[in-house]
Order: C-alpha cells, then sequence, then structure tokens
C-alpha cells in the first residue's frame, strides 16, 4: 500500500490517518514497512504540456470534453489495485462492484477521489480500486504518464502526440 498525502503545518488529514489505521487493522499480525519522504510532485511545465497538448489535443481528436478526457486517461494509466482480502483467488470470478466518491485535500483545493471496491461472490475475494489524481505523481512518475498515452494515442488512434521539448506550453 502506498499513501500518497500532502503535509500542510506539519499535519496529515485524519482521512489519511484513517487510511493507514485501517490498513495496519487489516494485518492483524506481521511486519510494516514504512517509508516517508519528501515527494517533488510533477511540475508547472509538464502540468502545462499535459493540459494543453496531451489532453486537449487527444480530446479534440477522441471526441470528449477536455475533463472527460483527463478522467479517462486517468482510470486507463493511473489506476491502481489493492487485495484487501481473501489471498485465494478462484478461477472464475464473479465481481460484485461498489463504487465510492471521497474528498482529498491538496491545501486550499478540494477534489474527487474515485475508488471502487470489489468482491467475488465466488471466493469472497476483495479488492479496491483507486484512481490516482495527477497532482499527486512525481515528476518521473509524470512523465511515465504521458509516455503511455503518447504511445496509446499513436497506437490505437493513429494521433500524434508533441513531445514536451517540441514547444512551449502555457
Amino acid at each position: 500500500m502506498e499513501i500518497y498525502t500532502n503535509v500542510v503545518n506539519g499535519e496529515i488529514s485524519q482521512q489519511q490517518w484513517d487510511r493507514m489505521k485501517l490498513f495496519f487493522q487489516s494485518m492483524k499480525n506481521g511486519t510494516a514497512h514504512i517509508l516517508i519522504s519528501d515527494k517533488k510532485t510533477r511540475s508547472k511545465p509538464q502540468n502545462d504540456y499535459y493540459f494543453a497538448e496531451i489532453v486537449r489535443v487527444s480530446a479534440k481528436e477522441l471526441g470528449y470534453e477536455e475533463d472527460e478526457m483527463h478522467k479517462v486517461w486517468k482510470k486507463k494509466f493511473l489506476t491502481q489495485t489493492e487485495v484487501i482480502d481473501g489471498n485465494q483467488a478462484c478461477d472464475n470470478h464473479a465481481w460484485e462492484t461498489k463504487e465510492y466518491l471521497y474528498e482529498d485535500a491538496t491545501s486550499d483545493n478540494w477534489y474527487e477521489i474515485k475508488m471502487v471496491k470489489r468482491v467475488c461472490t465466488t471466493c469472497a475475494r476483495i479488492e479496491k480500486e483507486i484512481v490516482r489524481s495527477t497532482r499527486d505523481i512525481l515528476v518521473s512518475e509524470a512523465e511515465e504518464y504521458y509516455e503511455k498515452i503518447r504511445r496509446c494515442c499513436s497506437i490505437e488512434h493513429g494521433i500524434i502526440l508533441k513531445e514536451p521539448n517540441q514547444k512551449e506550453w502555457t
């Protein structure tokens, strides 16, 4: 499990503390490795490039509104799946799916994060899917994310997106 959170005035949100507590409670007994690091999220030029080139051009070419296109790319390339319970998986899953929206704070900006919880009615395996926010991706992750989108656009849709060094993005 990885938790990305913002520290504001030396504090993290109660929601993040609660997520960590639930994780430890689900372990019952065992050992956890905890790594805390100061991360550098995507840069302003990366953000400008993403919205001006990747989102705008792909939305126009594929017939989406820009905010819809942004959500499509996040769902496709920034979704993480974790097994919550039931490590024994059956060969024939019959999933029941529930979607949850919750809010997370970045400074004074609130945004929704979608979580999908799936329960297999055959083997009782429980998984959760979280779509990460682009606000939380690291500089290196941003470029990997953009490359996946450029490759998808090129191979699956015949759309060639410009590289970040081909133009000024504002």
